[in-house]
């Protein structure tokens, strides 16, 4: 009987112990300042490579406002596929068929997916439209 005490007392602290899943604390967050790196795809088959500091877009999740700063002042494709001027919109991330859609001033621009590096945002390469490539 004692045996059995003692077994019992051992096996419980052990099945509590790896019952416990460690929690990861870290959301990541689309929060900060995004550069425009890239546009492809498209009916033309676009590539466009952007310069440091060429496009910016500041997300402020707190306020779901997008700042974007669009330095570039040509009129060719370069501005043409930066898809906004200057200025601050209203952006907000929903959840479509387990894909997270970007809505900014309550247009879909695209599929977004992010990490802590890179952003891109899928208008449907697939079917000629565009994909933006961002870097942090």
């Amino acid at each position: 009987m004692k045996y059995t005490k003692w077994l019992f007392l051992l096996i419980i602290p052990i099945l509590l112990m790896s019952s416990c899943k460690e929690e990861n604390n870290d959301i990541l967050s689309i929060e900060g300042t995004w550069k425009l790196n890239n546009v492809s795809g498209g009916l033309a088959g676009i590539n466009i490579d952007y310069n440091d500091g060429d496009v910016n877009w500041i997300f402020t999740p707190t306020t779901q406002k997008l700042e974007v700063q669009n330095n570039i002042e040509t009129d060719g494709p370069e501005q043409i596929y930066s898809m906004f001027d200057t200025g601050i919109y209203d952006y907000n991330i929903v959840n479509e068929n387990d894909l997270e859609q970007l809505y900014i001033d309550g247009v879909n621009v695209g599929t977004i997916t992010y990490d802590e590096n890179e952003m891109n945002i899928d208008q449907g390469i697939a079917v000629d439209g565009l994909l933006m490539n961002f870097i942090k």
